[in-house]
């Protein structure tokens, strides 16, 4: 028999880590349970859909507003604590008022508790969320922290690297490769007849939140640079996804045909036939797994140099397989540019994509994640019980591991 671990983490269960909770269920004797309800209002998150085939408890989130900022609270600590759990998975946002409540009880019980998450709080978080990051991630017992420049700054805070596995936090990939495979070798033109494309233009590509820290405005200013540009040709832009500012974006481009919204997009093989399509993933602002996304259908990412960006910046590597823009909206045009007009360049960076997304499997997402429970579990229970980093395997006799 394995161990309970209750997990309580974003407050929701995001569309893309449906996948990931239910292989992480699937390849260990562990029974995790999250704990999920709707996303935070405004900010443009999408809850994924049920049933789930992982174990799961449904709460109906309470949120507060202060300002610009939001506290949640999940009522689910009194049934957590009863619930017999082993350990605890919290997220490390200090808005999720449960999830620390928890995090405290359980230190105060001796039972072990652990942090997923950055391994950082950003420059626009609250100032005591920053202040306290460093404090916080030395009291758990262990972090389970997205990616490798997380990982060195939790190293700077003084955690040991015991304490710290590196999740190379990603999406399941595995299902985007082989819609790349499916789709690589079709034809461009009905492709871009589909979408409304026009058969000469490139086509640059941005799938992701349209709110202020993707800043969606700068995409509208790079188009209409180009367009004045003779030597580039033409070129369409494909903004795929919702969010708060999109009303705002779309009068933007109001006198811009060849800018094209089409909303969210969930179907695989509507987003491989874009990837197929695209020149480039173009994101002036904030990059997230969108990052993942494009590497999975090689397509290199076009991002520019700021505080704003989540950890999967980590996979974007300058001239490789991308590029991370120093300087204003001119350097940003320019880098765009150069993937336009020379195809050699592009050629480069699409291979360095795809080599790239060889290190970015849900599996070792999941094995990792696993194995740093177990591993701060087992702690509690003596170094002779000290297991390997394979952690634990698939009891053949469980039933379904408690799916529900």
């Amino acid at each position: 028999m394995g161990y309970r671990i209750a997990i309580l983490h974003q407050g929701f269960v995001p569309s893309y880590r449906k996948r990931f909770f239910e292989l992480l269920n699937d390849r260990t004797c562990n029974r995790y349970v999250v704990f999920h309800g709707q996303p935070p209002s405004h900010t443009g998150h999408v809850a994924a859909s049920g049933p789930f085939q992982f174990s799961n408890v449904r709460v109906h989130n309470r949120e507060l507003r202060l300002g610009k900022y939001s506290l949640i609270y999940q009522p689910v600590v009194l049934k957590v604590l009863r619930g017999g759990f082993d350990a605890i998975v919290v997220g490390h946002e200090f808005k999720l008022l449960a999830g620390q409540m928890l995090f405290a009880a359980y230190k105060l019980l001796r039972k072990p508790a652990l942090l997923w998450g950055h391994g950082y709080h950003r420059r626009n978080a609250h100032p005591l969320a920053r202040a306290g990051t460093g404090v916080f991630a030395k009291l758990a017992d262990g972090y389970l922290v997205y990616t490798s420049s997380g990982a060195a700054k939790l190293k700077r805070a003084g955690l040991s690297s015991d304490q710290i596995f590196v999740l190379h936090n990603t999406i399941d990939i595995d299902s985007q490769i082989e819609a790349h495979a499916r789709f690589e070798n079709a034809s461009l033109e009905p492709i871009r007849r589909e979408f409304g494309l026009r058969p000469d233009a490139h086509t640059l590509l941005y799938i992701g939140r349209v709110y202020h820290r993707k800043r969606c405005d700068q995409l509208i200013t790079l188009i209409r640079r180009l367009n004045q540009d003779p030597e580039v040709g033409a070129v369409d832009l494909v903004i795929v996804g919702d969010g708060p500012d999109l009303k705002t974006i779309k009068a933007s481009a109001s006198d811009l045909p060849n800018v094209h919204f089409l909303g969210e997009v969930y179907d695989t093989d509507k987003v491989a036939k874009l990837m197929r399509v695209a020149t480039a993933m173009v994101n002036p602002g904030s990059v997230g797994l969108a990052v993942n996304h494009s590497f999975a259908h090689g397509v290199p990412v076009v991002t520019r140099e700021h505080s704003l960006h989540s950890p999967e910046l980590d996979y974007i590597h300058d001239d490789r397989n991308g590029f991370i823009v120093a300087g204003g909206m001119d350097e940003y045009v320019r880098a765009v540019r150069g993937l336009l007009v020379n195809p050699d360049l592009l050629t480069r960076l699409s291979a360095g994509a795809l080599a790239t997304r060889d290190q970015l499997g849900l599996d070792h997402m999941a094995k990792e994640f696993d194995c740093g429970v177990c591993q701060a579990i087992q702690r509690y229970h003596g170094p002779g019980a000290a297991i390997d980093r394979s952690g634990c395997r698939p009891d053949p006799n469980a039933q379904a591991n408690g799916k529900g």
